[in-house]
């Protein structure tokens, strides 16, 4: 598994090529890297529906928006007969 960071679209000379942004901070948790963003200027990518109510309240501006994606979503459960029985107290 890489620990560096992954290459992201740009616009270098015109043409999109594969750029590996790096900085001082790396987390895998999503409130701490909004916390990060909202604590000073810092360029942070996250998710808009962790930061939406930042940003329509201004606390944070929205940049580089033509590199911006939509995201695949999956929502993977267990059917109900997998479940463990719950246990009355």
């Amino acid at each position: 598994m890489s620990r560096g960071p992954r290459a992201r679209p740009a616009l270098v000379d015109g043409g999109t090529q594969a750029v590996r942004a790096s900085g001082r901070r790396s987390s895998n948790d999503g409130e701490l890297v909004r916390a990060w963003a909202l604590a000073g200027p810092r360029v942070a990518q996250k998710s808009f529906w962790d930061v939406e109510r930042d940003l329509a309240a201004g606390r944070l501006e929205s940049v580089l928006n033509r590199f911006v994606r939509a995201a695949d979503l999956s929502i993977v459960y267990p059917t109900g007969r997998h479940l463990p029985r719950r246990r009355a107290r």
